[in-house]
């Protein structure tokens, strides 16, 4: 079974990561405190989380394509890791070189739910993955990975409005679709 693990950029995605993958025995260098993933696994990256990722991704996802394009992926360069294999936006918001996506959408979804639900639209439709499991992909108003609590109290202020976009593709996701966290958790269950 082929799995790809989601990262979005809620402030509990590298606990979740950790709460996924964690291994006592990790060799050195493993600075995430994860085992290496399986053949049959691999990252699916959520905007800016790509950048702090160090291990390969299969895909990077954004409904901001040319941003992804011109500020994330040269800081992901910048830190010295490798290129992403594909780079995901709707046909139309990143460079002609990304992979095409005419469809953001699961059939039957007619609200977005955020660049997270389109990295699953992806990760399963387009890659063909048989299940994914989200990290860092609460859709609460939880802080940003990068931010203390200090720095943004409230969190993500736009959480609830993407909700519908996840319920209405909630057919697609049921069974395939995992979640570490939040309300998403109880959406679609732990894996």
């Amino acid at each position: 079974m082929r799995t790809a693990y989601v990262l979005g950029g809620a402030n509990c995605v590298w606990n979740d990561l950790r709460a996924c993958l964690g291994d006592e025995q990790m060799p050195d260098g493993m600075s995430l405190g994860i085992r290496p993933l399986h053949v049959d696994e691999a990252y699916v990256a959520v905007n800016d989380v790509g950048v702090k990722l160090p291990y390969a991704l299969e895909a990077w996802v954004s409904y901001h394509g040319h941003f992804l394009a011109k500020v994330l992926r040269r800081q992901r360069q910048t830190n010295g890791y490798s290129k992403a294999v594909h780079y995901f936006a709707p046909r139309g918001d990143g460079p002609s070189w990304f992979d095409p996506l005419d469809n953001a959408y699961f059939p039957g979804q007619i609200h977005g739910g955020s660049s997270g639900l389109l990295a699953v639209k992806v990760s399963l439709t387009d890659l063909l993955f048989d299940r994914v499991i989200l990290c860092g992909i609460p859709m609460t108003h939880t802080p940003h990975f990068h931010k203390s609590e200090d720095d943004d109290l409230a969190g993500w202020k736009d959480a609830e409005s993407y909700r519908q976009g996840w319920l209405e593709a909630l057919p697609h996701l049921r069974g395939r679709c995992f979640s570490m966290s939040g309300w998403t958790k109880e959406l679609l269950g732990s894996p």
